[in-house]
């Protein structure tokens, strides 16, 4: 039997963690070497106690092994183990290092640069705005976006850079067959054909709590540089954030209001010296930077999709929109900032966020919607 399809049969036992399969492993040598294991072998193991162990003697039965195998063909689940040469070189330098990948799709270019982003589920519209805005830039940049499928903030950065046309991968803490969460299937089947759905865990794994702090690390790991938007003080992406940091990763914050629950987490990381990302014609600089580091002659531009006609100068759709912002300010703050009556700010909001210039968040909040036209396309080549 090939080798790699030992690793498969090994990767597929359920309820083993990776802290489990590298015990077995530098107990036995190889996963081949424990499928073909006598039993008294494992006695150490069943003298123990571990419940795990269990699964691995059901395991060891060609039966097993034949239908996980038509499980994966019936899911269209590739699986790649980590002696492949298709596994991610970036995660072959991990010290925790998965031991194989389920995938629907296709695994990131050992060669793309690519960048993660995450955030808060119970993300703002500013979140999510950022977001999309972030991945679209990288994505017509050429780069690679990386992310966690969860509602809010991953989504908006995946479906970014699927609108953009660019290539996006999802880091699940379930098997690749399942798509969590399930409102996400659109979501899900477009990653699938832009990229891919990535899992450690084998086939018909349901997402639960534990499982989601390991497959952070992977998300960081298939990342050069990992971008926070939006997190509480204690959540998944802070998590993410150690892991980038202790893997020698770049982490980029987006700062948040200092009152939010929902910024907390970014500007704890900013305190603690993490570079933020003040506005985005910086980070426009910041990968145009990299793209010519990278030696490669695209320039990043806005995304053309969120291109819209300016209200016509000396407008009160003008005035309006020179006092809004990124963080959201009532009708009332807005009237006095403009100085114009309450009724004439009322009418201008309205038509600047059926023009797409301005979002409503919230009960009576309004923000800036940013386009291409809120950052000036420069570049530093001589």
């Amino acid at each position: 039997m090939p080798e790699e399809l030992y690793w498969f049969w090994f990767c597929s036992i359920p309820g083993l963690t990776w802290k489990t399969q590298r015990v077995l492993l530098h107990y036995f040598g190889s996963p081949k070497q424990i499928f073909d294991a006598p039993v008294p072998e494992f006695d150490p193991f069943f003298r123990t106690g571990l419940s795990w162990i269990t699964n691995v003697k059901t395991a060891r039965d060609p039966a097993f092994l034949e239908k996980k195998k038509r499980e994966a063909e019936a899911l269209q689940v590739q699986f790649v183990s980590c002696m492949h040469p298709l596994f991610p070189s970036k995660l072959k330098e991990l010290p925790d290092c998965p031991h194989g990948l389920f995938y629907k799709g296709s695994l990131p270019d050992n060669s793309l640069p690519c960048f993660g982003i995450v955030g808060s589920r119970a993300c703002t519209s500013y979140g999510k705005q950022t977001a999309s805005v972030l991945s679209e830039m990288l994505s017509l940049a050429g780069f690679g976006v990386v992310s966690g499928m969860a509602a809010g903030v991953d989504s908006a950065a995946g479906r970014g850079a699927i609108s953009s046309g660019g290539k996006s991968w999802a880091v699940m803490g379930c098997g690749a067959d399942v798509c969590y969460p399930a409102g996400n299937r659109p979501l899900y089947e477009s990653l699938i054909g832009s990229g891919g759905i990535i899992s450690e865990y084998p086939c018909h794994t349901r997402p639960a709590r534990h499982l989601f702090p390991p497959r952070n690390r992977l998300i960081s790991g298939l990342s050069d540089t990992v971008i926070i938007v939006e997190a509480r003080k204690k959540s998944g992406s802070l998590i993410t954030a150690d892991y980038a940091l202790d893997q020698g990763r770049e982490v980029l914050v987006v700062p948040g209001r200092c009152d939010d629950p929902v910024s907390q987490g970014c500007n704890q990381l900013i305190a603690q010296g993490a570079e933020i990302i003040p506005d985005l014609e910086s980070f426009q600089r910041k990968i145009l930077e990299r793209t010519e580091k990278n030696g490669r002659k695209d320039t990043p531009i806005m995304p053309s999709s969120a291109a819209v006609m300016l209200p016509a100068k000396g407008s009160h759709e003008e005035r309006v929109l020179s006092v809004l912002e990124s963080m959201p300010r009532t009708a009332q703050e807005i009237s006095l900032a403009c100085s114009l009556p309450i009724r004439d700010t009322s009418a201008a909001l309205t038509s600047l966020v059926l023009s797409g210039l301005a979002g409503e968040v919230g009960r009576g909040a309004f923000i800036r919607v940013l386009h291409s036209q809120d950052v000036s396309v420069r570049s530093t080549r001589t």
